[in-house]
């Protein structure tokens, strides 16, 4: 199991909306570095954060890189960016 980078985001999004059994998320799941488990007949990333492992869906994940991208495009514009 990986920690997500910041180009895991865009794989990631390929998961949402989609079902586990699909065939394209069953080919994505081959080259993707971190895994990637049925839950609920929707797929979930399984994520080790902070010494514990954590799995969460597409979205959450999708969600926390766009909450993480505010503050840094804050920081490097140097000024406060909204939305």
């Amino acid at each position: 199991m990986a920690v997500l980078g910041c180009c895991a985001r865009v794989q990631v999004k390929r998961l949402i909306g989609r079902a586990y059994s699909d065939s394209t998320v069953q080919k994505d799941i081959k080259s993707f570095p971190y895994l990637v488990k049925d839950k609920g007949g929707k797929p979930s990333i399984q994520i080790q954060w902070e010494g514990k492992t954590k799995t969460l869906a597409p979205e959450e994940v999708s969600a926390m890189v766009a909450a993480t991208r505010l503050p840094l495009s804050s920081f490097a514009f140097a000024r406060s960016v909204r939305r």
